[in-house]
């Protein structure tokens, strides 16, 4: 069995569409391929970008609010320093010193100028002046020594100094000088201890000091009854090289609590604070600052044990700012968190807290999220658009291929049309009749140049017809 040929406008709109295709093809994977890669790196970067920003965002939001506190506890240092300088003047055994009338706290309900019930104190204190208390462990023979008194006089002209600085800062609670005799100066003025047992010098914020040799000391929050947690910061004094005693203030953490509690970044994050000594709790959410002792540790927990593992502490009271990725299971599902600290220093550099914001990993990558399905959606839609260019590229060329087929085959096939016209007429008197040249449209390519040929070959063929006798053919 003959296999058919395919015809020569077949063959040429086969070879001129394979010859497109493979172009189309080659053309499409190159594209298909560069979209790909621009695109996976287009969202790579983006993803990276977004994921930066929203760390540096949450890392300037704890930078900041970790300034603030720093301020706040700045005021309290120079308030402490001012203090401590008064009273490094006054115990100077070579400063000229005055009488001043002093009070014993005894004498706060009877004598005490200026008192009055203070509903925030739930007693009575006096806004001017300060009381002087000893417990009796420091008296000798049932009386104060000449040192003592020497002290309780002196110490009186810290009134001034007192009061100016408690009338502009009323988060500080007390202010008060704990001295090496055992005489306390408390501003402002109230009642101490009836029964005289109370002594500062044996005190652990006072031990503390000492230990700071005349640096700053946070002391452990501790909880009071009108006044809620409180931070005492102390410091030691000493004159010409001899300790006088410890300058304290205690600073009511109210104001803090209340700045760090309503610190908020989108909708799950929440900030805490708490102490890089001993990791005690300043601020947490849940945390009503109700109690002392609470450590970070016992509310930043997943499951029974808290993430926040030695090394990470350590870390994070170092000194510098960073962030941490952990994980909690909550309600039996783990969610991924991410949290970002910044410390909280003194004036002599040293880390007293740490600013701690914690969101949801989860809604951290929210916008990248977004951007990555918008990158995805845009670089399906270009691939789309490039296999419809591609199709339609296709049927153009298969439109124009056709056009050059057929501009290549209508001339042969009317040659050979002619061509079988004679065949068929070769037994016939005149077998060139019914040959009409005029369909042959010639051109000046090569193709013309065949008609011109045939066309000059059935004329002098007609010609030599005509002169040849009739019956001799």
């Amino acid at each position: 069995m003959q296999t058919e040929k395919f015809s020569l406008r077949t063959q040429i709109l086969v070879v001129f569409a394979g010859l497109v295709l493979i172009s189309l093809i080659a053309i499409s994977a190159i594209s298909m391929s560069a979209t790909n890669q621009l695109g996976s790196s287009t969202k790579k970067l983006a993803t990276e970008g977004l994921n930066d920003q929203a760390i540096r965002n949450m890392q300037a939001s704890a930078d900041q609010n970790a300034r603030i506190v720093q301020q706040k506890f700045a005021v309290a240092e120079t308030s402490i320093n001012k203090i401590a300088k008064v009273v490094e003047e006054l115990m100077d055994p070579d400063t000229q010193v005055g009488e001043r009338k002093s009070y014993l706290d005894t004498e706060t309900e009877t004598a005490l100028p200026n008192r009055y019930l203070d509903p925030e104190y739930g007693e009575t204190i006096s806004n001017t002046t300060s009381t002087y208390y000893y417990p009796n462990s420091y008296l000798v023979n049932g009386k104060l020594t000449n040192d003592m008194n020497d002290t309780i006089r002196r110490s009186a002209w810290l009134d001034e100094t007192f009061s100016a600085i408690w009338s502009q800062n009323r988060d500080f609670v007390w202010l008060y000088v704990a001295f090496a005799n055992g005489v306390f100066r408390n501003f402002p003025g109230a009642h101490v201890d009836d029964k005289k047992e109370y002594d500062p010098p044996a005190e652990n914020w006072y031990v503390q000091a000492l230990n700071a040799f005349g640096k700053i000391t946070y002391v452990s929050p501790y909880f009071d009854i009108t006044q809620g947690l409180v931070i005492s910061l102390t410091k030691a004094v000493y004159v010409k090289g001899n300790l006088v005693g410890v300058v304290g203030l205690d600073f009511k953490t109210q104001t803090v609590r209340d700045k760090i509690v309503n610190v908020h970044f989108m909708k799950t994050g929440y900030a805490s604070l708490f102490s890089a000594s001993d990791l005690s709790v300043i601020s947490h959410p849940d945390f009503d600052g109700s109690e002392e002792g609470v450590l970070i540790t016992d509310l930043e927990k997943n499951g029974g044990s808290s993430w926040l593992t030695p090394g990470t502490l350590n870390e994070m009271t170092s000194g510098s700012n960073g962030t941490i990725q952990f994980t909690k299971t909550i309600n039996g599902t783990p969610i991924d968190y991410l949290g970002v600290y910044s410390p909280v220093k003194s004036d002599n550099g040293d880390v007293t807290y740490v600013l701690l914001i914690v969101v949801q990993l989860e809604e951290v990558l929210a916008p990248i999220n977004e951007v990555q399905k918008a990158l995805d959606t845009l670089q399906s839609q270009t691939l789309k658009s490039l296999i419809g260019l591609g199709l339609l590229l296709l049927i153009v060329s298969l439109g124009v291929g056709l056009m050059v087929a057929t501009a290549i085959t209508s001339p042969i096939q009317k040659l050979i049309k002619l061509a079988q016209t004679v065949t068929r007429n070769i037994t016939k008197d005149d077998p060139f009749e019914d040959i009409n040249l005029k369909e042959l449209e010639t051109s000046d390519d090569e193709l013309g140049e065949l008609a011109k040929s045939f066309t000059t070959m059935i004329r002098t063929l007609k010609e030599d017809q005509k002169k040849k006798p009739r019956g001799l053919n």
